[in-house]
């Protein structure tokens, strides 16, 4: 009988220790699994923080990609990404194509018709221009017919000396005119042609009674007023001319600029 007492009093313990033992196994384990879904659900965020930077390289890559390829109207020019500048974006300066009155219908049938009647408008929004179109007039000058300089206006040369009834064509505007006092419509002009070497887009509208037609400028040139030949550029092209080579103004700064859709009123 006291053999029996002793027995039980060796095994009760042995008994509450593995009892314990397994309690406590069982409590590390659960710390153990909790350690390892924390360490999961960091590397997942890890994982998932490094596919967004992918991500951003890629959208990035295609940015630059877009911007080198012939979309580059529908992207900011690079030197906005880091300034404020695309919070002023307007679609008459930077993005035509996504205006809602925007079309380029009128290139896939081009017709002197569409395009008949003299501007009497003309925007320019990259160089801040607004001014009155009117055809040049011819005056004589010691017995020798010469075209009328603009004042404070842009002018056109007319229709019958280009051989065309079209809005195409030539147009004139002072770069300053300090003596004869007949404005500065072009003064910024020369500015464009740093604006094609960053590339900006630059869109000039020439706006009549019936029509609203928008250009692109694609390029510009300097050459003497001797070597100045006036030609019709066809029904797609137009010609912006100012003077150029202060204080002698014997240069002439032109840009051309092609037709890519219309303002559909």
């Amino acid at each position: 009988m006291g053999l029996l007492i002793r027995n039980k009093i060796v095994i009760l313990p042995l008994i509450v220790g593995i009892v314990l033992l397994l309690i406590g196994l069982l409590i590390l384990s659960l710390n153990f699994n909790s350690r390892n879904e924390n360490n999961l659900l960091n590397i997942a965020k890890s994982i998932s923080s490094d596919f967004t930077d992918q991500n951003n390289i890629l959208i990035t890559n295609n940015i630059i990609t877009n911007y080198s390829n012939n979309s580059l109207i529908n992207v900011y020019h690079p030197k906005s990404w880091l300034t404020s500048r695309w919070v002023n974006l307007n679609y008459d300066n930077f993005d035509i194509y996504n205006h809602d009155k925007f079309s380029s219908e009128i290139l896939s049938n081009l017709s002197i018709s569409k395009l008949s009647g003299t501007p009497i408008q003309i925007l320019i929004p990259h160089i801040e221009v607004n001014s009155a179109v009117e055809n040049l007039k011819v005056i004589s000058i010691d017995g020798m017919k010469s075209f009328d300089s603009p004042k404070n206006i842009v002018g056109r040369i007319p229709n019958e000396f280009l051989g065309s009834t079209d809005a195409t064509g030539w147009y004139f505007g002072h770069l300053e005119s300090p003596i004869k006092g007949e404005g500065n419509v072009f003064q910024e002009l020369p500015n464009i042609a740093n604006a094609i070497r960053n590339g900006d887009v630059v869109y000039i509208h020439l706006i009549g009674e019936n029509y609203q037609l928008v250009y692109e400028a694609y390029s510009s040139e300097e050459i003497h007023e001797d070597d100045l030949i006036i030609f019709n550029p066809g029904l797609d092209i137009i010609k912006l001319v100012t003077c150029s080579n202060r204080p002698f103004y014997d240069y002439r700064f032109i840009v051309s600029a092609k037709l890519i859709g219309e303002i559909k009123k």
